[in-house]
């Protein structure tokens, strides 16, 4: 997916040097002077001539310059549970299973150094699961895992976090009755004042605490939380919360860092500050392992990606030579066209009677009314953005609403499921979101 610029490195150093008469040629002949070919019989002036072999010259080794994590995945099968030459996190054999369901059933995986992995799959594939078992978080049924060439199978989550291998989670943890710089500095490991008696000597730990309020401090700044520094994390918003766990992770200066959906709640200006510090972790020489939905990630930022499906290890590939069908079929097990297959266009005079029809209806808060019919065998999909109101119109056919016009007429009795009473007739049912809030009713 990743195309060959993504891979280049920079220009070497003589190219950068290129002297300025050659350059102010280029310049003037426009880009497609330097690239295009010399016609013969053409005057062409030296110092041009010579400028533009440098550049096609700077081109052919830039195009042939791999990045470090390009280089790293170079020659390795694209397949599950291949070796890696220099894996930080090997698992084998890693299953978990709740009663007769298998959540994860890992056979072998190996995360190579110096890249940003991607994890993917559908819902219920067994991501979070895989992180909370390598992680400490969870128990395994079975298997064996280790992290930078150490058995750490059955280690506690701290003594892993200790060891520089730390996760997010998918549902925030933050310290809601805490401020975001308290909530920073609980993740520093080593402090001396967190020891019973060190701590009643202030003066051993407290040029230890300046020192981590200066990196809690320098992390809020690169996460755009510097403004929020002394508010509670209760006070945040659920996609800033995400960015200050990912910044408190960040605190241990991890090797490992394994990060659960953390732009799946975030608007466009804060996912590019995720990805900036990604970025930048994996620059620095840290290893990134990321759980991800959004598909446009695996190119923007991703080495490699690691797919799971029904727990299993269903595909394995470095994302420059994947492509979004092997993606999406390693995701579901099928072709996109087998999902989605074209549907012919219905000829309206052929559609069923409706079994019952919204006229003219409207609640409070809504400008304009409803008017749909509801045919027999029929899915239909009610589409707005968040806060527009256009649930409460359709809560209304239900009784969960007052209307304040319009009507809901019923045109056919609808059929009863089997085995249900008669004497109780079927009319609409409803289920609300949130459903632990209001429930369902009939």
């Amino acid at each position: 997916m990743k195309s060959d610029d993504d891979e280049t490195g920079d220009a070497p150093e003589d190219v950068a040097k290129m002297t300025a008469e050659g350059a102010h040629a280029a310049a003037a002949e426009g880009a497609d002077a330097v690239a295009s070919p010399i016609d013969e019989g053409e005057a062409i002036d030296p110092s041009l001539a010579a400028g533009r072999e440098r550049v096609l010259h700077a081109q052919q080794e830039a195009a042939q310059q791999l990045s470090p994590a390009a280089r790293a995945l170079a020659g390795i099968a694209a397949e599950p549970g291949v070796p890696k030459p220099d894996p930080i996190l090997v698992a084998d054999q890693v299953s978990r299973r709740f009663g007769g369901l298998t959540a994860v059933d890992v056979h072998r995986l190996e995360v190579q150094r110096g890249t940003i992995t991607a994890l993917i799959g559908p819902n219920g594939a067994g991501k979070s699961t895989f992180f909370n078992l390598v992680s400490g978080f969870d128990k395994p049924t079975s298997g064996r895992w280790s992290f930078n060439g150490r058995d750490i199978t059955g280690m506690s989550a701290y003594r892993i976090a200790r060891l520089g291998m730390v996760r997010t989670f998918q549902l925030t943890k933050a310290l809601t009755r805490m401020t975001a710089l308290e909530n920073m500095m609980l993740g520093a490991t080593g402090q001396r004042g967190e020891r019973f008696l060190p701590s009643l000597l202030r003066p051993s730990w407290k040029g230890q605490e300046k020192t981590i309020e200066a990196r809690a401090d320098d992390l809020l700044r690169r996460f755009n939380l510097a403004h929020m520094r002394d508010d509670f994390a209760g006070t945040m918003s659920g996609g800033q919360r995400k960015l200050l766990e990912m910044a408190r992770a960040m605190m241990v200066d991890p090797a490992l860092i394994m990060l659960d959906e953390p732009t799946a709640a975030l608007a466009d200006t804060d996912i590019d500050l995720v990805h900036k510090a990604v970025l930048r972790l994996a620059s620095e020489g840290n290893v990134v392992l990321y759980i991800t939905h959004r598909l446009n990630e695996l190119e923007e930022i991703c080495d490699a990606a690691v797919v799971l499906r029904n727990g299993r290890l269903a595909d394995a590939f470095p994302i420059k030579e994947a492509s979004m069908a092997r993606i999406v079929h390693a995701m579901i097990g099928r072709e996109l066209d087998e999902l989605y297959p074209g549907v012919p266009t219905r000829d309206q005079s052929a559609l069923p009677a409706p079994v019952a029809r919204l006229k003219g209806v409207a609640t409070r808060g809504i400008a304009s009314p409803i008017d749909l019919d509801l045919r027999p065998g029929e899915i239909v999909a009610a589409c707005a953005q968040l806060g527009s109101g256009f649930a409460w119109p359709l809560r209304s056919t239900a009784c969960l609403r007052a209307r304040t016009a319009g009507a809901l007429s019923s045109l056919a009795r609808l059929k009863a499921p089997a085995g249900y009473d008669d004497r109780h007739p079927v009319a609409v049912a409803a289920l609300n979101a949130p459903a632990s809030a209001a429930g369902v009713t009939a």
